[in-house]
């Protein structure tokens, strides 16, 4: 009975020897998938700047309203609005009537 103690101690001591080493085998690529995950990321997000021929044709691409438009604006507000000479952007595709 004994030394069917020690073969299953033994047997249990190479179990947990691979677990041990498929977890550390699991670890080693999952850091490695993570490691070139971030870098591949990195790279994209460095080809995604926008240069100021895209900010300049998003500027003269949005619609802006003169303070005048909004109604229910305070006539002190608007009036400031106008003496400053700003205009109001509107959000992108917005075509309600003020």
């Amino acid at each position: 009975m004994l030394f069917w103690f020690r073969s299953a101690e033994r047997i249990s001591k190479q179990e947990n020897l691979r677990a041990v080493q498929n977890f550390m085998r699991v670890s080693y690529i999952a850091w490695w998938g993570t490691l070139l995950g971030l870098f591949l990321l990195a790279s994209s997000v460095g080809n995604a700047q926008f240069t100021r021929d895209d900010w300049g044709r998003a500027d003269e691409a949005t619609v802006r309203l003169s303070p005048s438009t909004f109604l229910t604006l305070p006539s002190s507000v608007r009036t400031e609005l106008e003496r400053r000479e700003c205009t109001i952007p509107q959000p992108y595709g917005e075509r309600c009537k003020r």
